[in-house]
Formats: C-alpha cells, sequence, structure tokens
C-alpha cells in the first residue's frame, strides 16, 4: 500500500468497488479499504472474534449511511497494535466530528428459544479445538416493523399493531448456516446478519456446540426451518437491546 508518513488515522473516500473491500495489516497500519461507517465501526467494535452487528449501530440522520472510505491507522512508536480498536475509534470522532457510545435502547427484535431445551440436531462438541462458522447468502421478504428507526422513544401512534408485526419472514433462498464448537449467541449473530434485526439468544443453551442448517431455496419461512430441524422458536417482540449511538457533536 501506499502509505501516508504521518503517524495517525486518515480517512479518505474510497476508490474501490462495491465488492473490493479489504480489511489488513501488520504491526506497522491498520486499514478498513472501501467501508462505509456502520461497516467500519462494526469492525472497530467487534466483539469475541464477530464484528458488532450492523444492526445495532445508529447514525446521525444526515449522515449518509452509503459513503464508503478508506480507514487508515499508521501506528506511531509509542502505539500498541492491540489498541487499534481504540486509535480508530477516536480518529474516527475527530475527523467525522462525532461521538461514540453504548445506550440501552428498546428495539422490535427477534428472539430465539428453545421450548423444548435442546434437540438432537444441536449437537454438543466432542473435543476442544478453534470454533468456526459458515454463512451463505439468503435472501428475504420481511414483514416490516413500519418505517421506524431504533431511536429510543416510541409513541404509541408509531408502534405498528399487534398483528402487524408478528408475522414470520417468508424465505426464498437461505443459505446454508453452520457453527463448529460456538455458542448459541454466536448462532444468532449468523442469524442477526440475514435478518438485519437484532436476534437475542434466550435458548439457555450456555454451552458450545455444532450445528448445521443447509441451504436450501423456495422453503416456506425461516422460523419454520428452525423449529422443524432445529427444534428452535423465532419470534418477534421488543427488548432493551445495546446499541452503538452515534452523534454528531
Amino acid at each position: 500500500m501506499d502509505l501516508p508518513r504521518a503517524y495517525g488515522v486518515h480517512i479518505t473516500p474510497t476508490s474501490k468497488k462495491t465488492l473490493e473491500s479489504a480489511d489488513t495489516g501488520t504491526d506497522e497500519y491498520w486499514a478498513l479499504q472501501g467501508f462505509n461507517l456502520k461497516a467500519a465501526l462494526a469492525r472497530i467494535f467487534s466483539e469475541a472474534e464477530a464484528p458488532f452487528p450492523e444492526s445495532r449501530i445508529e447514525l446521525p440522520a444526515a449522515f449518509d449511511p452509503a459513503e464508503r472510505y478508506d480507514f487508515l491507522l499508521v501506528y506511531s512508536p509509542t502505539d500498541r497494535q492491540q489498541d487499534r480498536n481504540r486509535l480508530m475509534q477516536r480518529g474516527i470522532e475527530r475527523h467525522f466530528r462525532l461521538s461514540l457510545g453504548f445506550e440501552q435502547r428498546p428495539m422490535h427484535v427477534y428472539v430465539l428459544s428453545a421450548p423444548a431445551g435442546q434437540s438432537a440436531a444441536i449437537r454438543d462438541v466432542q473435543e476442544d479445538g478453534g470454533g468456526g462458522v459458515g454463512f451463505a447468502s439468503s435472501s428475504f421478504s420481511l414483514a416490516s416493523f413500519a418505517s421506524e428507526a431504533p431511536s429510543g422513544e416510541v409513541t404509541p401512534e408509531r408502534m405498528p399493531a399487534p398483528d402487524a408485526w408478528r408475522r414470520p419472514p417468508a424465505a426464498t433462498s437461505l443459505g446454508r448456516i453452520s457453527i463448529s464448537n460456538e455458542t448459541m449467541e454466536m448462532f444468532c449473530f449468523q442469524l442477526e446478519l440475514m435478518l438485519d434485526r437484532p436476534v437475542v439468544d434466550e435458548t439457555g443453551l450456555s454451552g458450545r456446540y455444532d450445528v448445521e442448517l443447509p441451504e436450501q431455496t423456495g422453503y416456506p419461512s425461516i422460523t419454520k426451518r428452525l423449529k422443524d430441524e432445529l427444534g428452535l422458536a423465532l419470534t418477534e417482540d421488543r427488548r432493551d437491546v445495546r446499541v452503538l449511538v452515534v452523534r454528531s457533536t
């Protein structure tokens, strides 16, 4: 890469095409190229080796969520690589004149539960080893919660009628989802990537498991697949969710 000489965070409009984003780094720099702000923040605030879900990031209304940039952190001799997330965060706050912070927000969510406990398809891990996830693209027709943004205050007039938001999402194509030696929280994270809405783990399954949902087309709904194949229930409700709130300063 043609790196700037100056230490610190450098943010510029990207020349990368839509499918050319890249996350690269060494002990001298960290680069997120071709990322919009939400995608970059999802990497910067990653937890347990998984990006922070973009569905839980709230941008200012005036900010263009589709605008893409190159985010580059060049370490100084006094910087430590393990501090890179904090350094990149501070650079973004200065460049865009933003403040970043976590808040609990009431949101419409999907809740994943296991009404009958652990099914045979959710297999206990037989031996120690590294975990992993597998994920393929999916296409859904979702029953929407109207057009409400994830803001903190919801008036009764903005709340949809119960029968308008309890319809299950209809799947036209469901890509393969699998976890190996991972938690149900990680499985919920994979579902959240597809559904673009928080998925809360209330299965009560606290171990590490091997789970696979093979790719399939033309299935009536993701909720039916989870119930029939894994014994899991996916329902819609409201919960207080930890949200990364981005504000203009």
